[in-house]
């Protein structure tokens, strides 16, 4: 075992004893305060953010969850999480971190119900089920085999759990086909883009205006701020994209759509 693997277990096993005592997210939270400020102040610049999307109170699906850290800054904004996680392995280290504060869904999300092959990222947030998207990946050595995954659809969960005032989905290269699986119009999504595969937001913008009359926006790379000082329409954002794909093909971020007239403060 390398320096680097062997480093990487001891903070597993000491990660699991600290969710097994309860204390994991008070450890981290002291950890962060007192050694790791920098970030400290990421999680709070994240919960600025999203607190004008998410209240108290609020349902929040968070389609892709990944390792939970998004999913733990709306719980820290009060709001009912459902985690929806594909990777196994991944979705009970939500559960460990996070016990009963939310709810967890081992599946992936899909047009229709039924199962599909998940493949496996060496980084687990490159996970996909999108044998095209894979395809098109820089290198064939970031794929770390296959597991089999049960799927449903954003309308069984909403069946499940309820209307969620906020969903965030973010799937490597999926995200059209989990809206194709919804057929209401909800008040705010946010959907991951890539420059490089256009074409998948241009459908996810499609599906959305063909449900609801919305607005969007949209956020660049990992930056937690809003491009455009006024929400647009869908031609309006698409041709956005395009301009901003021209100028960075590598680039990506996240897409934001509004219901227009769903009554919160923050939409327009």
């Amino acid at each position: 075992m390398t320096a680097t693997a062997a480093a990487v277990a001891s903070r597993e096993r000491v990660e699991r004893l600290l969710c097994t005592a309860g204390l994991y997210r008070p450890a981290r939270n002291t950890y962060h305060r007192l050694v790791n400020r920098e970030q400290l102040a990421e999680r709070e610049r994240a919960r600025a953010f999203f607190r004008r999307f998410v209240r108290p109170g609020s349902l929040v699906f968070d389609i892709g969850a990944n390792h939970g850290r998004l999913a733990e800054t709306h719980l820290e904004l009060g709001a009912r999480v459902v985690a929806i996680e594909p990777n196994r392995d991944l979705a009970d280290r939500i559960r460990r971190r996070y016990g009963s504060a939310l709810a967890v869904e081992n599946v992936a999300v899909g047009a229709a119900a039924g199962f599909a092959d998940l493949h496996l990222g060496k980084d687990d947030g490159h996970s996909t089920l999108s044998p095209a998207w894979m395809a098109r990946a820089p290198t064939g050595a970031r794929w770390n085999g296959l597991a089999r995954v049960p799927v449903t659809t954003l309308d069984a969960l909403i069946s499940r759990y309820g209307e969620p005032q906020f969903v965030k989905i973010d799937v490597e290269g999926f995200e059209a086909e989990v809206l194709s699986g919804l057929h209401r119009p909800l008040p705010l999504l946010s959907f991951e883009f890539q420059c490089a595969e256009l074409e998948i937001a241009r459908r996810c913008v499609e599906r959305l205006s063909r449900l609801g009359r919305y607005a969007f926006n949209l956020t660049q790379l990992e930056e937690l701020r809003l491009l455009r000082g006024e929400w647009t329409n869908g031609a309006t954002l698409v041709a956005e994209l395009e301009r901003m794909s021209e100028r960075n093909p590598t680039g990506y971020g996240d897409v934001y759509a509004a219901l227009c007239g769903a009554g919160s403060e923050n939409q327009p």
